[in-house]
């Protein structure tokens, strides 16, 4: 395949070349600029240095392969958790899509038809980096944010890997092993992180002051479930959102007397007493325009000329200004010393880099490059928090690696979140410790647009349970049906094995993952049947050799000393399989 290297220049001139990605590691000179690219110690690795002649406005580089659309599909990872991932006909454009993009043609009889192509960034550090593709392009891009470099000054971009031979999987893999070496990630602990989240605050409704933080039923239902006796599982009561005055946006860093009038740290308290965490969830370096500072705070928003809010009426604040860090870092302290929370969920932190519209329009800062800063905030807030707080972000998962201890890989409750956990299970353990929101229900008093069935609510927890991550749990726990209070007794805390697709590019979407159970004495998996459809669908589960098949909900026994057994799936649900 080729690869075309773009360069192109803040007035919109651009110069471009071509090379065979066989030969790809060279350097080329476009635009008074020379471009030289190496391969690393990694297989398929590429980092790129460029150095301008000349002072010089540079506005991005590009790189480009093309390929045959027809029979072929593509993966998009979307930009951050709250985005969905999904196999693609390669018909379909995705115009933005951050840290990974694969394509592949592997249904062809063909043999000048079938192949591969993976590309992956693997460094998060300085420039914000993204692909786009139109059908039979992808491209990644450089965002250089249109700023002079003098000339003769060296800048080391990204790192990026591209490759062309191997399975998705294996990609993946590669992916973060890469950025897990670079980040000097240490494998995790072995515990599992169970969480209980809300929207507003645990279980109750705001504004009753007669209501508990937390209803016991909620302790009851999670404190069985996650004690496994070895004093490896932590387990955390978030309250996400909902919990400050003036609004999550406010820049009003106190709780709503009107919700906690004994103040959060007696909710920690409370929870304390029942074997849990506290946490909070906290968007920083981010204010709404409704806030009563928002005209005293003008100086610290990212331009001090016609800003342009990132989402709704949300807009970024300056993350080099020193009075955004010394607030952020000072609330971090405050809350983890004197109100007792041991997790902080920071939210909304793709506002920082990327506005929520139509063309995904970038945050552009005074100072320095976008990633640089966010980083740097990141990194400053670690420090602050101290090693006994967990930092979960809520955001791009390449820019929080190495800094915070988790990520969130799906933020919703419905068939797209449950494909997002099952395609983004490579970043568990090497990168992250990941958290799904698996088990949100809403009753119809709720709404109709709420309404979660039960069906669905299984659906989500035995997805979030086989993601090798934690789970958070949400909604109002009383309205939890019986079966779906009964699973998660079942399920938590997660096995903390990652399910992997069984075939990554089954179209539409996949319905069937696979563990791998460590086991000396005999070969033990965990497969699980998705029917992600409006009809009951009948499902061929084969194995290599005959085996034991039990029903993981259940308990009981499937089918023993047959290779392959036939399993009626429920429409909107999942069925897990232990098979020895």
């Amino acid at each position: 395949m080729d690869i075309e290297i773009r360069v192109t220049k803040s007035n919109g001139q651009s110069q471009s070349a071509v090379s065979d990605i066989s030969r790809f590691s060279d350097a080329y000179m476009l635009m008074d600029t020379v471009v030289d690219i190496r391969e690393t110690s990694y297989d398929g690795e590429y980092v790129i240095f460029i150095q301008p002649t000349r002072d010089i406005a540079l506005k991005k580089i590009e790189l480009s392969i093309r390929f045959d659309v027809r029979g072929a599909y593509v993966f998009d990872n979307g930009s951050t958790g709250r985005s969905k991932a999904g196999i693609l006909s390669a018909d379909v454009a995705v115009p933005f899509s951050r840290d990974v993009f694969m394509a592949a043609n592997c249904d062809t009889e063909t043999e000048g038809k079938f192949f591969f192509l993976n590309l992956g960034f693997t460094s998060f550090e300085r420039f914000f980096t993204y692909f786009t593709y139109s059908p039979g392009c992808v491209t990644a891009v450089y965002d250089l944010e249109s700023r002079t470099i003098s000339a003769g000054t060296i800048m080391r971009l990204e790192s990026i890997m591209i490759n062309d031979t191997v399975c998705a999987t294996l990609f993946l893999e590669s992916v973060a092993e890469s950025i897990a070496q670079k980040q000097k990630i240490k494998a995790p602990k072995p515990e599992t992180v169970c969480w209980s989240a809300n929207r507003g605050m645990p279980g109750a409704a705001p504004c009753d002051p007669d209501t508990p933080a937390v209803p016991d039923g909620l302790y009851e239902l999670t404190r069985a479930a996650g004690s496994d006796g070895t004093g490896l599982v932590r387990k955390f009561m978030i309250i996400d959102g909902g919990w400050q005055t003036g609004g999550d946006f406010s820049c009003e860093l106190s709780a709503d007397a009107s919700i906690f009038p004994d103040g959060i740290n007696a909710v920690a308290e409370q929870n304390s007493e029942n074997g849990f965490g506290t946490g909070i969830s906290y968007s920083p370096a981010l204010i709404s325009e409704d806030s009563v500072h928002f005209k005293d705070y003008s100086y610290r928003l990212y331009s001090d000329r016609n800003p342009v809010p990132s989402f709704s009426n949300i807009y970024p604040m300056n993350p080099a200004s020193q009075d955004v860090q010394t607030e952020t870092y000072g609330f971090i302290k405050t809350i983890a010393g004197q109100w007792g929370v041991r997790a902080v969920k920071l939210d909304r932190l793709d506002a920082l880099l990327v506005r929520d519209d139509d063309r995904f329009s970038r945050v552009i800062y005074q100072k320095d490059y976008s990633v640089a800063l966010l980083r740097n905030l990141l990194k400053g807030i670690r420090r602050a928090a101290g090693d006994n707080v967990f930092l979960l972000g809520d955001g791009p998962a390449g820019e929080c690696a190495g800094v915070l201890d988790g990520v969130v890989i799906s933020d919703d409750h419905n068939i797209s979140a449950v494909l997002s956990m099952i395609y983004r299970s490579f970043y568990n353990a090497s990168l992250f410790r990941t958290f799904s929101l698996g088990g949100t229900f809403y009753g119809a008093e709720d709404g109709p647009d709420n309404a979660f069935s039960e069906e669905e609510a299984m659906l989500s927890l035995i997805a979030a349970a086989f993601s090798g991550g934690a789970i958070v749990l949400g909604g109002r726990s009383d309205r939890y049906p019986k079966q779906v209070s009964s699973l998660i007794s079942g399920i938590l805390p997660p096995c903390g094995i990652v399910s992997r697709p069984v075939d990554f590019w089954e179209y539409p979407y996949c319905t069937h993952t696979v563990a791998q159970i460590p086991d000396k004495s005999v070969k033990t998996e965990i497969h699980v049947l998705y029917n992600f459809d409006d009809f009951e669908e009948q499902r061929m589960l084969k194995v290599t050799e005959p085996s034991i098949f039990v029903d993981m909900l259940s308990g009981k026994l499937i089918a023993s000393g047959r290779a392959y057994v036939s399993i009626g799936i429920k429409p909107h649900s999942a069925f897990p399989v232990l098979v020895k």
